[in-house]
């Protein structure tokens, strides 16, 4: 069986993705598509999670946020996390993001239970999701959020 060193944290851009091929390729993290020139849909092919890795344009004040992957080694072993508080934090300054987008919701566990679980839901169809980057990559993909 193949080892790799790993490093304890990486934070993975486009800028340096060449640098961690290998050890995406040995966790099984896989470019399912190339949505533009610096824009990347990549997939876990054991957790099936996707992420995005590269640049968006704000379609409000055409700024580009940066869309990482953050690297670590955990006790349960190595993970991927997308990293998205620039996208949040820069979006909380356009207020008509949530209007024309995507809005956050409370939603019962199930039928008569007094547990919530918030949930990310596209306007343009009600795709919904507990993972912003699931309803980041719809908008993306299908409704060509910031691709212009």
């Amino acid at each position: 069986m193949e080892t790799m060193k790993f490093p304890p944290y990486a934070k993975i851009t486009l800028d340096n993705y060449t640098q961690y091929r290998d050890m995406l390729d040995f966790l099984k993290v896989r470019v399912v598509r190339k949505l533009t020139d610096n824009l990347l849909l990549l997939s876990q092919t054991t957790t099936k999670k996707k992420f995005l890795l590269g640049k968006i344009k704000c379609p409000y004040c055409s700024d580009e946020i940066e869309l990482p992957i953050i690297f670590q080694l955990t006790p349960g072993g190595p993970s991927f996390e997308q990293f998205i508080s620039d996208f949040i934090n820069h979006m909380d300054k356009h207020e008509q993001f949530e209007k024309e987008w995507l809005y956050r919701s409370k939603q019962p566990y199930q039928q008569g239970s007094w547990h919530r679980v918030k949930y990310f839901v596209c306007r343009k169809c009600d795709y919904k999701s507990r993972r912003l980057t699931d309803v980041l990559i719809h908008i993306i993909t299908k409704h060509k959020f910031a691709l212009k």
